[in-house]
């Protein structure tokens, strides 16, 4: 008869298991920003990430080792719900920093069971890690060290990914509050790319600190300027018109990051086709330079990943002119724009002289 035996993969990755369950109970504000965010490999799989609202709030978070004891001693009771060694265990737990606490306890069964084979036994191998999430509020907290991105109530987030909840115990919680104040002092330093995790970077001086972003951001920029190119395709009466553009766009983002402010300049040469007295088909070049502003929403507090739709205007002038199919200072007016990944769809008006000779049309956009 086989034996079972039940052991542990240890899972190098160690990132947190937040969605294995609908994702954490307890939460933040929506319109909450972090200003720091990075992970901390604390060994054999195991790490922590890290939320900070403001780096004056470290000296308030020195206490870790009773934290994590103050959780363990709220979730005694509930030590006869997590005797299951296959499955993972979420534990969510608030603290509003006056006395009020808060748990939640999910277990994640595995409906899909791995084994490693020993010889004449099988290993049951867990394939999720535990994952405990500390959130609190820091009461009364200090002044701001930086920018000002959060008002009022000041949060601050551990979510330890463990091969076994009991690992929590013997963690070296003076460890972790360390190598955070290094962080603070090192972090504008070098970061380098980290290949062994994707797209992720680690410090130059210390490399179990990680963070998605240089400097340990938690979001990217809220401002920022990037050129566009791309071609078109748009109609001018009967004329169907080839073309390309060059783009210059500027983006101001709210301290929420839930809405942004888009001002556009650009350049694009339009190609007209048609024959000539000798009966040839030759190519006219009409040239538009434009300036536009628009709005539009910011989706995962992310203002540079692109909506379906952006509410933008722009007013081109036609200051370069060939052929007779454009009058002479002609204006195109675009408004509104839809977006599926970077094909972009404008509606358009030509017009010349105040709103004589309006022409309706539409502009597809190939960006790259």
């Amino acid at each position: 008869m086989k034996k079972i035996i039940f052991c542990l993969a240890l899972m190098g990755a160690g990132k947190a298991i937040i969605a294995q369950n609908g994702g954490p109970v307890f939460k933040i504000p929506p319109h909450y920003n972090y200003e720091h965010k990075l992970r901390i490999d604390l060994g054999k799989g195991n790490s922590v990430t890290v939320y900070l609202s403001d780096l004056n709030d470290l000296p308030r978070l020195s206490n870790l080792d009773s934290m994590v004891e103050r959780c363990l001693i709220d979730f005694a009771p509930l030590k006869d719900s997590m005797t299951d060694p296959l499955a993972a265990y979420y534990l969510d737990h608030f603290s509003d920093g006056l006395g009020v606490r808060k748990i939640s306890l999910r277990r994640s069964p595995d409906t899909d069971h791995s084994y490693l084979v020993m010889k004449k036994e099988l290993a049951a191998i867990k394939q999720k890690q535990d994952t405990v999430r500390l959130l609190g509020i820091i009461p009364h907290p200090s002044k701001h060290a930086e920018h000002k991105y959060s008002l009022g109530e000041r949060y601050y987030e551990f979510i330890f990914s463990l091969n076994n909840i009991e690992d929590l115990r013997q963690l070296q919680t003076s460890d972790i509050t360390d190598r955070l104040r290094f962080y603070a002092d090192n972090k504008n330093g070098k970061w380098k790319r980290n290949w062994k995790e994707g797209l992720s970077l680690k410090m130059a001086k210390d490399s179990s600190i990680t963070g998605d972003r240089p400097a340990g951001g938690a979001y990217n920029t809220r401002d920022y300027f990037y050129l566009n190119l791309g071609v078109s395709l748009q109609n001018y009466k009967n004329y169907f018109a080839t073309g390309f553009n060059i783009t210059g766009n500027v983006v101001f983002s709210n301290r929420n990051r839930d809405w942004a402010h888009v001002i556009t300049l650009g350049w694009e040469p339009v190609y007209l086709f048609a024959n000539n007295q000798e009966g040839k088909l030759q190519t006219y070049r009409n040239e538009f330079v434009s300036i536009g502003y628009g709005q539009r929403p910011v989706e995962d507090k992310n203002p540079m990943k692109e909506t379906s739709f952006t509410g933008i205007g722009s007013l081109g002038w036609l200051y370069h002119r060939q052929g007779e199919f454009m009058a002479k200072n002609s204006f195109r007016l675009s408004f509104g724009r839809f977006t599926w990944r970077k094909t972009h769809i404008d509606p358009l008006i030509y017009f010349h002289e105040f709103f004589r000779g309006t022409t309706p049309g539409l502009r597809i956009i190939q960006s790259f």
